[in-house]
């Protein structure tokens, strides 16, 4: 799919009868998630798990 806009998409996800259409990074290290900001948990309810990640530089995420 050619871009001139790459690293990001338009993503359409939904999580219970939320729906939402947002601007996402690509991230070539993809396993399957989304990663959402904290602000997303008054409209979607809390998440199905935590996980902390590793980012590119090495650091862990909070």
């Amino acid at each position: 799919m050619p871009t001139y806009e790459y690293p990001y998409i338009d993503l359409f996800f939904a999580v219970g009868n939320y729906k939402e259409k947002v601007r996402a990074y690509i991230d070539t290290g993809f396993e399957g998630y989304i990663v959402l900001p904290d602000d997303y948990i008054d409209r979607i309810g809390e998440p199905a798990f935590l996980a902390n990640w590793e980012v590119a530089d090495g650091k862990d995420s909070d």
